[in-house]
């Protein structure tokens, strides 16, 4: 079973990830990326579908085109009933993660994040927080990441994969079409009307987006308190029951720890932690 997605919405969802991934230099262009025959030949269907039907079948291999996903009840319920699984009436999936793309301006705060090296871990949260903002901010036409792709843009990166595309019709069990035996996608919607997208910094948008970022900072430095002080009570718990008092522990051997003369608490419980792990 193969999901297929019309090609320009593909190489546009990619390019989006992989600026989000810092998998682009920050100045690499939409018009590099389409460009690149690398990409290009992943995009070409009929070809890596003749090499599954040459393994498996051709009458084994069954195509669902994903724009029409949305009218057959989602992918979870569409990959069930390809599989043969019956009775879905009230089949439901509700833990349903969006992969969401962020705005045009959100996107190049990202891009920009990833000059900073904070490491992988550090970077991917605070890109996925950036993303949540970008929704809860909301849409606006300025900054819509589907016009960094033009009409005319689209149509030429698509008829380099029309026969391809023709060729999966003719082929193969095709579900979703969106006109069964002519047509597999549908056709691409005209921007007209809509402003050209921006480079230019909306103010307003971009204080939602620091006090976005200041309020997650601010329920990480809660969270964080909170699990300090419950180590700090656990530690508490494990002092009194193996005798260690302020000046240091007793009745074992041990460096002292002195409490009064700390400086730091995360230090303090780096040798505690040390201590009942040699113990």
């Amino acid at each position: 079973i193969c999901y297929v997605r019309r090609q320009d919405d593909v190489a546009l969802s990619s390019y989006i990830q992989e600026i989000k991934g810092g998998l682009l230099p920050v100045d690499y262009c939409m018009e590099e990326y389409l460009a690149s025959e690398n990409r290009k030949k992943y995009l070409d269907y009929s070809t890596m579908l003749h090499e599954w039907a040459q393994q498996f079948g051709r009458d084994n291999v069954i195509i669902s085109v994903f724009e029409t996903l949305e009218q057959r009840g989602g992918i979870e319920r569409d990959l069930l009933s390809l599989v043969g699984v019956d009775g879905l009436e009230d089949f439901k999936y509700d833990n349903y993660r969006k992969n969401a793309s962020p705005a045009y301006d959100i996107l190049n705060f990202i891009n920009r994040v990833h000059r900073f090296d904070r490491g992988d871990i550090t970077n991917r949260f605070l890109i996925g927080v950036l993303t949540e903002i970008s929704e809860v901010i909301g849409f606006d036409d300025r900054y819509d990441t589907r016009r960094l792709m033009s009409d005319a843009d689209r149509q030429s990166f698509l008829s380099e994969f029309e026969l391809s595309n023709q060729n999966i019709l003719t082929t193969y069990r095709v579900h979703g079409a969106q006109e069964p035996g002519k047509m597999l996608f549908p056709e691409v919607e005209q921007q007209k009307g809509v402003p050209q997208l921006t480079d230019n910094i909306d103010l307003a948008r971009l204080r939602d987006t620091m006090a976005g970022l200041v309020s997650y900072q601010q329920h990480q430095i809660s969270l964080l308190r909170a699990r300090l002080n419950e180590q700090e009570r656990k530690i508490q718990t494990l002092e009194n029951r193996h005798g260690v008092n302020d000046s240091g522990i007793s009745q074992a051997s041990s460096p002292s720890i002195d409490k009064n003369h700390k400086k730091d608490r995360f230090d303090y419980l780096k040798n505690l932690k040390a201590f009942f792990l040699r113990n």
